[in-house]
């Protein structure tokens, strides 16, 4: 069984915040017309938030055991992250909180990355899009310091 505990200290607050961020500037390069037909910008944007959220709760003491045992569930790690005060620091509004439910769907059970048949409901991009970037800059003193 692989120890969960050695990645503890080397699993940072400002190391999971960069991905993130690194996540969410890849998407940039999209063009804003072409971002709502493309799959891998959901996923991107869906990731940056998750490793935001991670980020900002390591910074709030979660250990990384804790992290990975959440997974890949957005609307748990928001739950989780609004517990330790993500509110106070961060401006979300109604519209990311409804992106952030409906990208769950998809993003925990991973169907961005390995599609299944069938109907399925998108958040909308711009929202998806907005929600990630005011994640990151409200998380960024609290996660990443000075350093990015």
């Amino acid at each position: 069984m692989k120890n969960k505990n050695k990645d503890e200290p080397r699993t940072t607050p400002a190391g999971l915040w960069t991905l993130g961020d690194e996540f969410f500037r890849t998407v940039e390069h999209v063009p804003e017309g072409g971002r709502r037909r493309s799959i891998l910008c959901y996923f991107l944007l869906s990731h940056s938030i998750e490793l935001t959220l991670k980020a900002f709760l390591r910074a709030n003491g979660s250990n990384v055991p804790e992290l990975i045992e959440i997974g890949h569930d957005l609307g748990f790690l928001f739950r989780r992250a609004e517990a330790r005060g993500i509110r106070g620091i961060v401006a979300l509004e109604e519209r990311h909180l409804d992106a952030i439910e409906i990208a769950n769907v998809i993003y925990k059970e991973k169907e961005w990355e390995y599609r299944k048949r069938g109907f399925k409901q998108y958040p909308i991009i711009d929202d998806l899009y907005s929600c990630a970037s005011v994640l990151l800059d409200g998380t960024r003193g609290k996660c990443a310091g000075r350093r990015v």
